[in-house]
Order: C-alpha cells, then sequence, then structure tokens
C-alpha cells in the first residue's frame, strides 16, 4: 500500500489516514455527514476531528473507488478554509473519476505514476 509506505518516512508533523468505509459518513441526501478514518496503527478517528487545527490537508488517491469520500473530505476543508492538494496515482484513462471528485476543492492538483511523486510533494509542502 502506498500510504503506508509513504508514512514510514520521516515527517515533522504529517498524520496519514485512510477512510474507513467509502459510503460511512453520508446522509440519504448524499452529503457528507462525516467520514470515518484510520490510522496506520489501527485506530479510528473522524474527519472533524482531524481538521481540527490543520493547515494543509493531502488526498492521496488511486483509484476511482474513493472519489466520494475524497469529494467529501474536500468539502469538508473547502468549509473550514483549508488548503486541499490532491494526488491521484495511475494512469490517466483510470482516475477520470477521481479527478472531478478532487478538481473543485484542490488548489493543486496533480496526475502521475510516480508513487515518489507522493513523497516529493509532501516534502515539499515540508510535511
Amino acid at each position: 500500500m502506498i500510504l503506508r509506505r509513504v508514512a514510514e518516512q520521516h515527517w515533522s508533523g504529517a498524520r496519514f489516514f485512510t477512510a474507513v468505509d467509502r459510503t460511512s459518513g453520508f446522509n440519504a441526501n448524499d452529503e457528507s455527514t462525516d467520514v470515518l478514518l484510520r490510522t496506520a496503527d489501527g485506530s479510528q478517528s473522524r474527519l472533524d476531528e482531524q481538521l481540527a487545527g490543520a493547515d494543509v490537508v493531502v488526498m492521496i488517491a488511486t483509484a476511482d473507488d474513493g472519489a466520494k469520500v475524497a469529494s467529501a473530505i474536500g468539502k469538508a476543508c473547502s468549509l473550514r478554509g483549508i488548503m486541499t492538494a490532491g494526488l491521484i496515482l495511475g494512469e490517466r484513462r483510470e482516475v477520470g473519476a477521481a479527478v472531478s471528485a478532487l478538481r473543485p476543492h484542490a488548489r493543486v492538483l496533480m496526475v502521475s505514476k510516480d508513487e515518489q511523486d507522493v513523497s516529493e510533494v509532501l516534502t515539499a509542502l515540508r510535511a
């Protein structure tokens, strides 16, 4: 898993999470209520808790199946004025839904086939 390998590197303050359930955090109108997250050690927390005090959120997507959650995270960040960047790994023709979900919310959006770009962007952000 890409996120796990990146999280194992030395970072000054970055925290890494994955969405626990791609359908959690949505009401009957398909609006985000909150998103359940999991850390590398398996503990869980809510997106609202993690956004408190955050300056930057970097979302890493590898497949289109997480587009709904990525959009919810992007909206939550936008509402709080938190800068959001999106890094989408994969072939351009395979990541269209992820790009569409992140584009309205990400001030920086990058599609790449190179996993190393994740570490390089986080380093540039001084994570």
